[in-house]
């Protein structure tokens, strides 16, 4: 994440066991993206999905043909279903299996999203020490963190985390 500005870490083991499970969840719906993506001929293409829902939306578009049952998106580019065909409703209920697992939707304690004054913000969370840190990148009112669960750490604690995991994966 960019410029954190409030963070937060945990040792709580629910926290810790279900950043563990998604982290798992992810390997195996990763290996079933790639295999509709390899279906449906776009290999290794990059993916574009929903942060709000976690939905795949969309597969690069390169230039190609569109494919039956795909239309181009107007704003973004990608190849996304063409909802008014049979094709193309059969290719979003596969997508539709496809949401992307995301621990913050489970997290004790921690909001997965705040909107105040013209901001709305998602965390980010990141694992590091045997630790679990959620990144905020702007403050976020603290009545909205069980503080049971979380520690407010300064950013150069956060820092420091980072910075001895790089080191590690060198």
């Amino acid at each position: 994440m960019n410029n954190p500005i409030a963070v937060y870490r945990t040792t709580n083991a629910d926290a810790l066991r279900i950043w563990k499970e998604a982290e798992a969840a992810f390997g195996d719906w990763q290996a079933r993206l790639d295999a509709f993506l390899a279906e449906h001929g776009f290999a290794g293409s990059e993916t574009y999905y929903d942060g709000f829902s976690n939905r795949v939306v969309g597969v690069a578009h390169r230039g190609e043909e569109v494919p039956p049952g795909w239309r181009i998106e107007r704003k973004h580019g990608y190849l996304t279903p063409r909802l008014s065909t049979k094709e193309g409703k059969a290719l979003d209920a596969q997508l539709s299996e496809l949401k992307r697992p995301d621990p913050r939707n489970q997290m004790p304690g921690m909001p997965r999203n705040y909107m105040g004054a013209g901001v709305y913000l998602t965390c980010g969370l990141e694992f590091y020490d045997g630790a679990l840190y959620a990144i905020w990148s702007e403050e976020i009112p603290e009545t909205l963190v069980d503080l049971t669960v979380w520690e407010p750490v300064k950013l150069s604690a956060y820092y420091a985390a980072v910075e001895r995991a790089e080191e590690e994966a060198r």
